[in-house]
């Protein structure tokens, strides 16, 4: 398809009421991962003092799966070497960063042992200085018999600077979700624990940590009639709270999403299927004196369009204020062709605010968010541009809900995709994403690229 000159993006103009942070997304952005193998699956996380962490998986000469991380430093920007984490002879998936207020980095992803069957958990710590730990194996004594999908493990640091991961595990034939804590100290924590029933289905869990190092975990189980969100509290002395069902009966739910508020507000949001559509449902789960309070689910997106699940991406993600004003951003289909990307407030009180469109050009996909502390936002997605190649776009949002102008941070002249976003509380972001390398057609590999802001 002929390529024409690249054309202006409109947006709307409003300023962004964030904390002070490194101000504007660079115009050439760094690349991370060496040339001459495809790269995949970036992820990023930024730490309280502004290190940011991104891992993705490489392949290496032996055509192997292997996680590797770089860090950049909050205190001087400058970027730590590549440095390789997983095992060679192994293919590892599906990695997943934290970074503590230390600057520490937590890394834990999954690792399929090509001899067994078996998929494994291990993780990481990589300390200020760059000194690695040695493997955690995070998944030993877990469960029993072979595992037969990757576990995808998540992982989220408390203020204390104890991790907590959580994943899938086999049980003679079923699966449960299990967690395990890797202490500040990078030693893991001597028991796993169970926290949900048999009969957890394929897809992703859902993990945050609030200011007390509460963690509320959620993911979807066949209960033998429907597909169902379920979700659960775990204290930072590891006790367990009340299992919450939150979707009735007689709906089928998907692709659970989670943010929490310093002060215990949590949201979760999930895709529910409809005879004749797919839509965007939320309620909070306020964590007090030990326990929750689960408030009404309401529906967030309208009845006019699909919510767009991507059984691969997701249909986008949800952040949360202090105050408890959550923000979510989605995909949904658009009435002629593609997707649009959609966001929308609601308030711990339940009330819900306009829907907002951040793209645009025609079509706009995998959505992101991170919220200040005020409730400004940030938000990140991709877009195919006038071109006809796909872009990373980033805007910011700010507490009344206007949407800054559309900033293109990835080249032109590649498709660029599958981006990650974070942000710390004093309004320092970082995205990451993958983007066609080589200079002519066909491209040789993937590459991983980012950028911070705003």
């Amino acid at each position: 398809m002929p390529r024409r000159l690249l054309a202006l993006l409109a947006a709307l103009a409003s300023p962004l009421v964030l904390p002070a942070a490194a101000q504007g997304w660079p115009t050439t952005p760094p690349t991370l991962s060496a040339p001459g193998a495809n790269a995949a699956s970036p992820v990023t996380d930024v730490g309280p003092g502004g290190d940011a962490a991104f891992a993705w998986l490489r392949q290496d000469a032996d055509g192997d799966w292997r996680v590797q991380l770089r860090v950049r430093r909050g205190s001087t920007g400058d970027l730590g070497a590549t440095q390789t984490l997983s095992m060679a002879g192994r293919d590892a998936t599906a990695p997943a960063v934290a970074v503590d207020g230390a600057g520490r980095a937590i890394v834990v992803w999954g690792q399929h042992d090509g001899a067994t069957g078996d998929y494994i958990v291990l993780a990481r710590v990589r300390d200020v200085d760059g000194t690695l730990s040695t493997f955690r194996f995070l998944s030993a004594g877990v469960g029993a018999g072979a595992a037969t999908r990757a576990p995808a493990p998540e992982v989220a640091v408390g203020p204390s600077g104890d991790a907590v991961v959580v994943w899938q595990a086999s049980f003679a034939g079923t699966y449960r979700v299990v967690a395990r804590t890797i202490t500040a100290a990078g030693s893991a924590s001597a028991e796993w624990q169970s926290m949900s029933r048999d009969g957890v289905a394929d897809g992703p869990l859902a993990l945050a940590v609030d200011g007390d190092g509460t963690a509320v975990v959620a993911w979807t189980r066949a209960d033998g009639t429907d597909t169902r969100v379920e979700a659960r509290t775990r204290s930072v002395d590891g006790a367990l709270g009340a299992l919450r069902v939150l979707t009735p009966q007689g709906q089928e739910a998907s692709t659970p999403a989670v943010a929490i508020s310093p002060d215990g507000h949590a949201v979760v949001a999930w895709a529910r299927e409809n005879a004749d559509y797919t839509s965007l449902h939320a309620r909070f789960l306020t964590l007090v004196g030990g326990g929750s309070t689960l408030g009404p689910a309401r529906r967030i997106s309208l009845n006019t369009h699909d919510v767009d699940d991507d059984a691969t991406t997701g249909w986008g993600e949800v952040g949360i204020s202090d105050s408890g004003r959550a923000v979510f951003a989605w995909q949904e289909d658009k009435f002629c062709c593609g997707t649009e990307v959609v966001l929308r407030d609601m308030e711990a009180a339940g009330d819900l605010g306009p829907t907002d469109y951040a793209r645009t050009t025609t079509t706009a996909r995998q959505p992101h968010v991170a919220v200040a502390p005020t409730g400004a936002a940030v938000v990140s997605f991709t877009q195919l541009d006038e071109t006809f190649w796909e872009r990373i776009v980033v805007r910011t949002r700010s507490v009344s809900g206007l949407l800054g102008p559309a900033q293109v941070v990835s080249a032109f002249g590649r498709d660029a995709f599958d981006n990650d976003l974070a942000m710390n509380d004093a309004g320092l972001a970082a995205v990451t994403w993958l983007r066609e390398d080589g200079t002519s057609e066909p491209t040789c590999c993937d590459r991983v690229q980012y950028a911070v802001g705003p």
